[in-house]
């Protein structure tokens, strides 16, 4: 499960007091930059929590952001990030702050994979469309944590965003790796995923959902492709087509005429593609991000052992009764699902 940030909310007032009142926390830094100790809370604070940021911001809401990838994995999250770690990382976050999964809603989820690819960041950043993203202009007008991204609505969905970008120009690897995902940002549109509260995403239906709207938002991109060979007994509207979609420049114009006639032009380009190109730039890049979730989801929930190991996993972590810091440990995850691939 290639899941990455996330922020929920706890509105359990019970709970958000044991957690403040639990040793596990000392040393409370108020948002305003005020410090408390645990005698003597003041709202709202913020503090960490088993590598996740906590801001209690009243006795009945609690937020907590951070990646599940990154805690995880010590802070790192370029390497792979399957089912089995995700699942590994949800039970520990329950013990963590001693919540049932079942009372924790999210309210952003990234869902997404990391793949290399041949080609430099430059050469990917300058051919890559959206429906409604023109193109990197520069990159170096972006920041050392944000260079490289391509961040836009898709179909003018302002609860859903895809960012695709360079880990190697972030600095945090010297391999050529890039990362595509979808960036839920509100819980309405996690919900008509299926993900209620975080229990939900031991639902495997539920992950291959994420995995299957992940394609689909690549299949939204278009990749401007010059390795096209035209017949010439192509009608001249294509040969120009092509001439549009592969310069940057010519494309301009498609994108000032609105969202709908580019989509039109991109679904008849795209065709083009796919019967006349050499290198087939964006089908390549598909099949890496389907790779990926090949080995990191549907190795797992197309087999029949996994499926019941996870359902079992899920039964036991929602019939837990969290108290006292003394929920499921991660060892109660089956060993087994270390071999699925």
């Amino acid at each position: 499960m290639p899941f990455d940030y996330s922020q929920n909310k706890i509105e359990d007032a019970i709970k958000i007091q044991d957690l403040c009142s639990s040793t596990h926390i000392k040393g409370l830094i108020n948002i305003d930059g005020g410090v408390y100790d645990n005698a003597d809370i003041t709202y709202p604070y913020s503090t960490k929590v088993g590598g996740y940021t906590v801001n209690v911001k009243g006795v009945h809401c609690m937020i907590t952001k951070g990646s599940f990838h990154k805690v995880s994995q010590g802070g790192f999250n370029v390497d792979d990030f399957t089912l089995y770690d995700a699942y590994t990382e949800l039970v520990r976050y329950q013990k963590s702050f001693n919540i049932p999964l079942k009372e924790v809603h999210p309210e952003r989820l990234e869902f997404g994979v990391n793949f290399n690819l041949k080609w430099s960041p430059r050469f990917v950043f300058d051919r890559v469309y959206s429906d409604n993203f023109r193109m990197y202009q520069d990159l170096s007008s972006y920041s050392k944590r944000t260079i490289g991204k391509l961040l836009t609505g898709v179909n003018g969905e302002s609860e859903k965003k895809v960012k695709f970008y360079s880990k190697l120009l972030q600095g945090v690897t010297k391999d050529n790796v890039f990362r595509f995902e979808n960036h839920y940002s509100k819980h309405s549109i996690l919900k008509s995923m299926g993900v209620n509260t975080l229990s939900d995403l031991f639902t495997l239906e539920v992950i291959e959902t994420f995995a299957e709207d992940l394609l689909a938002s690549w299949d939204k991109m278009v990749f401007l492709d010059d390795s096209l060979v035209l017949p010439s007994t192509l009608r001249k509207e294509n040969h120009k087509r092509f001439e549009t979609f592969s310069n940057p420049l010519k494309l301009s114009p498609v994108f000032e005429k609105g969202t709908d006639s580019f989509r039109v032009e991109k679904k008849k380009f795209n065709k083009l593609v796919k019967e006349y190109s050499v290198e087939n730039y964006h089908n390549k890049i598909r099949l890496e991000i389907e790779n990926k979730l090949q080995l990191m989801v549907y190795n797992y929930t197309q087999d029949p052992q996994s499926v019941q190991e996870f359902t079992d996993l899920y039964n036991d972590v929602s019939s837990t009764k969290c108290s006292g810091f003394t929920t499921i440990g991660i060892e109660t995850i089956p060993s087994s699902f270390r071999s699925a691939s």
